[in-house]
């Protein structure tokens, strides 16, 4: 399969299930162990990406694993999907969330691919997922934050139509980082 690039002007573009031999699905619950083995990889190479540390993360008892796998796959405010290379290995991890303080929107959070994986569309693949289910389920807008020095992040995000709010807070796991907020119309694309 050859690589998918964005014609002139368009700001989304829907990925077809198999990104060069890697698939992308929902996490089931009895993904938990999957889950937990690609969160704590994602955490120990990229830390300053994310709001949890791989120590924090590492602490967690096997049932919040997969009280979030069950969760991820069911509930109603949260939507896990995973990336599968052809061997069944998770290379790719992303979590769409209801907003907590405005239900008309959403939130990604948690995008991370396998450096093995990276270069193939696999992140926009991944972030396409979580604006599926934005738009599934209703939301007027889908929010994330990105830190500021993570230009590889903010490129993808900015060519799928993700905007910058202008909103800027520290990173809770290394408040020397700055994050900013992005924010896109999932209806918009």
């Amino acid at each position: 399969m050859g690589a998918t690039s964005f014609p002139p002007g368009a700001r989304f573009v829907r990925y077809d299930r198999i990104v060069e031999g890697i698939s992308v699905r929902r996490v089931v619950a009895d993904d938990w162990h999957r889950l937990k083995m690609i969160r704590l990889a994602a955490l120990a190479d990229s830390p300053d990406a994310f709001a949890t540390t791989h120590e924090e993360a590492s602490a967690y008892a096997d049932a919040v694993w997969a009280d979030r796998a069950a969760e991820g796959a069911h509930g109603e405010d949260q939507a896990t999907f995973l990336a599968f290379d052809a061997g069944g290995t998770a290379v790719g991890l992303v979590v769409g969330l209801t907003d907590s303080e405005d239900a008309s929107g959403s939130h990604l959070v948690s995008l991370w691919v396998h450096p093995d994986a990276r270069g193939k569309g696999l992140a926009s693949k991944l972030t396409a997922e979580v604006i599926d289910w934005s738009v599934s389920s209703g939301f007027r807008h889908l929010r994330l934050w990105v830190t500021e020095t993570n230009t590889a992040a903010r490129t993808l995000y900015e060519s799928l139509g993700f905007n910058d709010t202008g909103e800027r807070q520290p990173l809770p796991s290394n408040p020397d980082l700055a994050e900013l907020l992005l924010q896109i119309d999932p209806r918009e694309r």
